[in-house]
């Protein structure tokens, strides 16, 4: 009997079975090579996050430290006014009877900036006197009027800015001629009204209508709920306050704050001409900006509003941390 033997006919299985196993083999090692990538791209997304919070932490950090060193210096040129013997209020960079803690540089509280490095990072720091800007609380429906003006709006949105914000805060219900009292509000959709009582922070007047948030930007510097006084006080304002004073554009209030720069306090505010828009109150509240820059460029700013209270412990008390 004769056999007959077909070694070809297992071939095609043999070459089948090595191409599925090569298939298999590329399959897992790109399974793997993707695997492989998510796991170095999630470490790498992980570690870039966790520097980027490390930056941010430091940033706040210097902020925060700058804040307290500007409060320590003020609380520092409080006490030696308050010390000095001649009867005179002083610049607070040239005046007599600074005792000063050693090593810390006197500020202005009129914004001037100063620029304070640590070694992580520099703080650029500002304080503003809250008796230099416009009491929203106060009567001071001139200076709001002027300052509104100075952003370039028309007469009629002034008007009806300064009108509503006069609504918004007085207790009664009757509407001024360009205001607006809560059925107003109503009228435009709105689902609150007229507060009928004084503004609490300067944020509020977003919730007046027609104050965008880019015309907010434009007159916050020059506004304030702490001075409990009308007018301002010349010696502290920002520039945003000057040209809120009738016939003062850009150039003239840059050029008042040029001068001031260079005159004690006394002297700046006796070359002014007089006026009853003017105050002398000197409330010991003030807005402490510090803006924080650490090495590798990350940044963060810090506003406080704090009023210093020297007979009290501690001798400070915070009204906002931001």
């Amino acid at each position: 009997m004769i056999e007959f033997r077909h070694p070809l006919r297992k071939t095609p299985l043999l070459r089948t079975s090595r191409g599925v196993a090569l298939v298999a083999v590329i399959w897992v090692t790109s399974v793997l090579a993707i695997i492989a990538t998510s796991v170095a791209t999630s470490s790498k997304t992980e570690t870039s996050l966790s520097r980027n919070r490390v930056e941010n932490a430091q940033a706040r950090a210097l902020a925060d430290a700058g804040v307290q060193r500007a409060l320590l210096t003020l609380l520092s040129q409080h006490g030696a006014r308050t010390k000095s013997d001649n009867g005179q209020s002083t610049n607070p960079t040239t005046g007599p009877g600074l005792a000063l803690i050693q090593g810390l540089q006197p500020l202005r509280r009129d914004g001037t900036e100063y620029v304070w490095p640590f070694n992580s990072g520099s703080v650029r720091i500002s304080v503003h006197l809250e008796s230099g800007k416009i009491n929203l609380n106060a009567e001071n429906e001139e200076l709001l009027g002027g300052l509104l003006r100075s952003t370039g709006l028309t007469p009629t949105d002034v008007r009806s800015i300064t009108d509503t914000v006069l609504d918004f805060r007085d207790p009664d219900s009757e509407q001024r001629t360009y205001g607006r009292e809560t059925a107003g509000y109503v009228a435009l959709g709105l689902k609150y009204g007229a507060k009928n009582r004084n503004f609490e922070a300067v944020d509020e007047l977003l919730l007046i209508p027609g104050v965008t948030r880019s015309l907010y930007q434009k007159i916050r510097p020059a506004l304030t709920v702490y001075s409990a006084v009308q007018g301002f006080n010349p010696n502290y304002a920002p520039i945003e306050a000057f040209m809120a004073l009738p016939g003062v554009d850009r150039q003239e209030a840059i050029a008042l704050l040029q001068r001031r720069q260079n005159m004690l306090e006394d002297d700046f505010r006796q070359s002014l001409p007089a006026s009853s828009l003017y105050s002398s109150n000197v409330a010991p509240v003030m807005t402490i900006i510090a803006d924080a820059t650490t090495k590798s460029g990350a940044g963060f700013t810090r506003e406080a509003i704090i009023a210093l209270v020297p007979s009290e412990n501690p001798p400070y008390y915070i009204f906002s941390w931001d």
